[in-house]
This record gives structure tokens, C-alpha cells and sequence, in this order.
């Protein structure tokens, strides 16, 4: 996953290049070459990702619990399985949390009483880099954490906030499907009132 992301970050540099207009067209088409072959680099990367969980039932059924939460595609469950390992061997979420660097801390300056409270922005940056764009997917597709992010934003939280939150959420989540072995349920947890 890390050589996944590694191939991105040199294909995005690249169409950057390409983008402030060299002016060789030499350059120009060795840029679009490079770009090229970094292209079919991901794809065998992905390719090679997607064959390994699948030849590994243990990695492939946990896959398929995290893809069952709407908003997280194939490749964040296999940046949340590469770099988390079995969610099982963790006893709570709040270790993954911490684990990821989406725990709050507190920003003191010596005696000062002035501070505020962000993420710790230690851990996994890959992993939070992924969560940030499933989160923004999230909040929109996933029913419940659609109305988790609404809720946010009505308390006061600024736009940025409530997408740390719901990436929270999603590990919350994604902890939960793996430690019950049972799929997304939108309804889990709420109670049925039979009709009259």
C-alpha cells in the first residue's frame, strides 16, 4: 500500500510538471511517457493489492465487512488492513484512534491558559490521508453517518471538524463490523416499534 501511494505521489508530481507548461516538446513527451508508465504501475499495483486479499479468506472477509460500510471502497479497507492489521487484536477502538492520530490533543505553550484542541496528527498519515477522502465520500452516501455529519455541523463544528469526526466514525464503524463478524446495518442498534 505504502509503494501504492508512493506510485500516486509520483504520478500527481509528474501531471503538476505537465501542467505549469514546459516549453520542449522533448519534455513534454517524456513527462507524458512517465506519466504513462506510472499509470500501468498502479494498475499492476492494485491488481497485485486485489490478488492477495483474495487468495487470503481472513483478509478477503474482513474486506468484505469493511466495503459493506457505504463510503469505503476496496482500496481504504486494504490501507485500513495493511496498516491496522486484524481489528481483532485491538480490546477498544479508542487504541485504533489513537493508532491512526485522530485523537484529540491538548496544545499548551508553558503556562499559557489559550489553547486549542486538534488531532494528535501522530500514526498513520496514509491511513488518515485515505480516511479524509472516504470520510468527505462517507458523509454524503453513508445514511448514518450522513446525518452524524449534519448533526455536527448544527452543534457548531466548522466543516473541517465534522470531517475528523466522521472519520472517527468510520473507524468506530469499521471496528465494529470486523469485532461482530456482520455486515453494515444502517438499523443496528435502533429499536423496532411494531405497528398497531
Amino acid at each position: 500500500m505504502r509503494h501504492l501511494d508512493d506510485l500516486k505521489r509520483s504520478r500527481q508530481r509528474e501531471k503538476n510538471r505537465l501542467e505549469a507548461n514546459p516549453k520542449s516538446k522533448v519534455v513534454v513527451k517524456q513527462i507524458e511517457q512517465l506519466i504513462g508508465y506510472l499509470d500501468k504501475q498502479i494498475d499492476q499495483a492494485k491488481d497485485h493489492i486485489r490478488r492477495h486479499i483474495e487468495q487470503h479468506p481472513r483478509l478477503k472477509s474482513q474486506s468484505d465487512l469493511l466495503t459493506s460500510i457505504p463510503g469505503i471502497g476496496f482500496q481504504t479497507s486494504a490501507q485500513v488492513l495493511a496498516q491496522l492489521g486484524d481489528l481483532n487484536r485491538y480490546n477498544d477502538v479508542r487504541q485504533i484512534v489513537a493508532m491512526v492520530g485522530l485523537d484529540p490533543s491538548l496544545r499548551q505553550s508553558g503556562s499559557s491558559l489559550n489553547y486549542t484542541v486538534g488531532i494528535a496528527r501522530m500514526g498513520h498519515a496514509h491511513l488518515r490521508a485515505a480516511l479524509y477522502m472516504t470520510a468527505i465520500v462517507a458523509a454524503r452516501c453513508n445514511p448514518v453517518l450522513k446525518v452524524f455529519a449534519e448533526r455536527m455541523l448544527s452543534k457548531g463544528l466548522k466543516p473541517l471538524q465534522v470531517i475528523v469526526t466522521v472519520m472517527r466514525k468510520l473507524l468506530h464503524l469499521a471496528y465494529g463490523v470486523i469485532k461482530n463478524q456482520l455486515p453494515f446495518d444502517p438499523h443496528y442498534g435502533k429499536v423496532k416499534v411494531a405497528s398497531p
